[in-house]
């Protein structure tokens, strides 16, 4: 599938970060935390230590860590047919690059299908945050998702600022 036949897009917003994200009732809510390893796999940054209770949180540093995967995962199996209708995720920005500087790539993809794309991905770079540091990242339109589906969140950090991932939600309702 092309990415011209997608309905849906991830898109970012630094503006006013939650407008997007609401009260969700009758359907099943999924969340994950930064520093969940085990259901959010990583293959570069880091899960700061020095907290009491852990960080719940990922960081990648410019400069220290190589460009990767921050995030991938959960490889959720939806339990039928039905409606991804809403995601957030929740990230800063700090120590920012050039203007054009990719920081992170946010993707959706399906696991069982071989990381077949099924919405737009959403690049965020250094000049699409106007130097505004929290940010959130969400599904501009409902997906349709099914039983036979792995679903997976990615996000690759390119380097373009300190990028750290506190949290992912997804809200689905069955049909």
């Amino acid at each position: 599938m092309d990415s011209t036949s997608l309905t849906s897009s991830l898109i970012l917003d630094s503006n006013s970060f939650n407008n997007q994200f609401n009260t969700f009732i009758g359907g099943v809510r999924y969340s994950w935390d930064g520093a969940n390893e085990k259901a959010l796999p990583m293959k570069t940054g880091e899960i700061p230590g020095g907290y009491i209770n852990g960080p719940a949180f990922r960081i990648y540093k410019k400069g220290v860590h190589s460009p990767n995967y921050l995030s991938y995962g959960p490889y959720v199996k939806p339990d039928g047919s039905g409606e991804l209708s809403q995601i957030y995720i929740f990230c800063v920005a700090d120590n920012f690059g050039g203007g054009n500087e990719p920081i992170a790539t946010f993707d959706l993809v399906d696991h069982a299908a071989g990381g077949r794309n099924i919405v737009n991905p959403v690049t965020v770079k250094v000049s699409d945050l106007h130097g505004i540091k929290v940010f959130g990242i969400f599904l501009s339109a409902p997906i349709e998702v099914n039983q036979n589906m792995e679903i997976e969140n990615r996000i690759f950090v390119h380097g373009g600022s300190d990028l750290s991932f506190f949290q992912m939600h997804w809200y689905i309702s069955y049909i």
